[in-house]
């Protein structure tokens, strides 16, 4: 009796310690709360090789920092552990390797731009409204746009799209145009606001960021492994290290995207591939047979895409909180013969 006493213990014993070794992480989110993110990326881009038809024969080599401060409002909670809240940005600059700087929100008025959120226990974000930057020689329009089906709102229609237009800033400065002022920021009106050609629009909200703090769903211990593939992206989550609560987690991303296929898979999805093969034999018999440089042979644009990614996240699951988001992002595009690499070093961490 008394072995049986002591074996029963043991196992006991062993089955409390490996549920203390496995644990759900899961983010603790307090009504009323403000938490604050600090943000760093460098940005090394690399161009080189000839466009269409050869006549774009181009190079160059382009250094961005980009430094910004978001803050995220929690308003309430929901069930599950979710939360409804607030995003709104407190500082935003872009500079090249030269210091000269490329776009400015820095004199943005508190709280003046918000974009409301849901988020579950997992770090799953799901916004209405997206601010971004148009940036041109002239100013920069801060406006936000709507986000239709999981994708915001096109604003390049010939006679513009109505949005909501916060203000016009000075490019370098960052300081409110003539005839703008905090009011009229903080109460946009809807307005028609056409994207030029040769606009450089930025998304002010940090999604690439907020996507890499998603937290691995189920029990984790340190050792495990989980591989998730969706379509042609696959990322292999490893868990370093789980002591006294703090997980290490590891994300490693691989992307491969080619145009030609994506549409292939696509029209195959809908049913309709026979049906265009058949038209599209017939368009190529009509130019004798002649395609262009830069695009496939069903006059799809020849563009591919590889992406690999090294993440390293610290989440302290005590707290409910991440404590800190590193690592580095290798894009390579060919966008019909103009090749364009770019490296990424990214930095997230909380703002006390």
């Amino acid at each position: 009796m008394k072995n049986l006493f002591f074996f029963c213990f043991f196992l006991l014993n062993a089955l409390i310690n490996n549920l203390l070794a496995q644990s759900t992480l899961s983010y603790k989110w307090k009504p009323g709360t403000v938490y604050k993110f600090k943000c760093l990326q460098n940005d090394h881009i690399k161009m080189g090789g000839g466009g269409m038809m050869g006549m774009m024969a181009m190079g160059g080599d382009m250094k961005f920092k980009t430094e910004s401060i978001f803050a995220l409002r929690i308003d309430q909670l929901l069930g599950n552990g979710g939360a409804m809240g607030s995003f709104y940005l407190i500082d935003f600059k872009v500079t090249d390797d030269k210091g000269n700087t490329m776009a400015n929100l820095s004199n943005l008025p508190a709280r003046s731009v918000e974009a409301d959120f849901t988020v579950d226990k997992s770090g799953n974000f799901t916004f209405t409204e997206i601010p971004v930057l148009v940036c041109r020689e002239s100013g920069n329009l801060l406006i936000s746009t709507k986000v239709e089906k999981g994708e915001m709102a096109a604003s390049a229609e010939a006679d513009g799209e109505r949005v909501s237009l916060f203000a016009e800033f000075n490019p370098k400065t960052g300081t409110l145009k003539a005839g703008y002022s905090v009011s009229t920021i903080s109460k946009p009106k809807p307005k028609p606001v056409t994207i030029k050609e040769d606009d450089e629009t930025i998304d002010l909200l940090p999604s690439h960021f907020l996507d890499l703090l998603v937290l691995p769903e189920g029990p984790v211990a340190a050792g495990m492994k989980l591989k998730t593939k969706m379509y042609d992206t696959e990322i292999t989550e490893k868990v370093l290290s789980f002591n006294a609560g703090i997980a290490e987690l590891n994300l490693d991303i691989k992307s491969s995207v080619d145009a030609e296929k994506f549409e292939k898979d696509a029209k195959k999805m809908a049913g309709d591939e026979d049906e265009d093969k058949g038209e599209m034999n017939m368009d190529m018999g009509d130019m004798g047979g002649m395609g262009m440089p830069g695009m496939g042979g069903n006059g799809t644009p020849q563009i591919k895409q590889e992406l690999e990614g090294n993440i390293n996240l610290s989440f302290d699951n005590t707290k409910g909180m991440m404590r800190r988001m590193d690592g580095t992002i290798n894009n390579h595009m060919n966008m019909m013969g103009m090749e364009v690499n770019t490296t990424s070093t990214v930095l997230l961490t909380p703002v006390p």
